[in-house]
């Protein structure tokens, strides 16, 4: 927002009903009930290279996501070690031929 010359307004975090709504740093933030998704609501400063700079930020959410995911990737191959099942094999719609 700031860094390329947009003025933040609102946030909205998350889908459904609002459960918590506060302004911190002259923003409203809305955060929903099913924490998933989300969006921001800005307005130029000036209108010099508007859609450039709207643009980079519209791209800075699915960049936010890929970085979050590629994390908790990250951390989860981290802990992962595969070994054969506790009870023994499993197989798929084995309940359809009890």
């Amino acid at each position: 927002g700031k860094a390329l010359g947009l003025r933040v307004t609102h946030v909205h975090l998350g889908l459904g009903r609002t459960i918590v709504l506060v302004k911190w740093l002259d923003v409203r933030w809305e955060f929903k009930v099913i924490p998933f998704g989300g969006f921001a609501i800005y307005v130029p400063e000036d209108q010099s290279w508007f859609r450039t700079r709207s643009f980079l930020t519209t791209l800075a959410g699915p960049l936010a996501n890929l970085t979050v995911a590629g994390i908790l990737w990250w951390f989860i191959q981290q802990e992962a070690t595969f070994t054969k099942p506790v009870l023994g094999d499993l197989y798929f719609l084995s309940l359809i031929h009890i």
